[in-house]
């Protein structure tokens, strides 16, 4: 799966029921401003190492397989764009 927002584009390899989340964060935490949370069912959810009030949510996206397509369903802020 292939997350945009503006122009920096974010690669994950993903299994039906995971769960993705991005958030836009400090350059001081993530050279390119992004933090990826990826987990599955039964692990603990990653979150940034920032102050929350510096993290902005920019997608919550859970993987749905429908039959041999995968698609995320989901939030997905203003200009995110997702290609399963």
């Amino acid at each position: 799966m292939e997350i945009t927002f503006k122009k920096a584009k974010v690669t994950v390899d993903c299994q039906s029921g995971d769960r993705v989340k991005l958030y836009t964060v400090p350059a001081a935490y993530s050279e390119d401003e992004l933090y990826l949370a990826h987990w599955r069912y039964g692990q603990v959810e990653p979150m940034p190492a920032c102050a929350g009030r510096e993290a902005e949510l920019l997608a919550d996206l859970t993987i749905v397989q429908e039959g041999e397509t995968q698609t995320a369903t989901g939030y997905r802020a203003e200009g995110v764009t997702v290609n399963a």
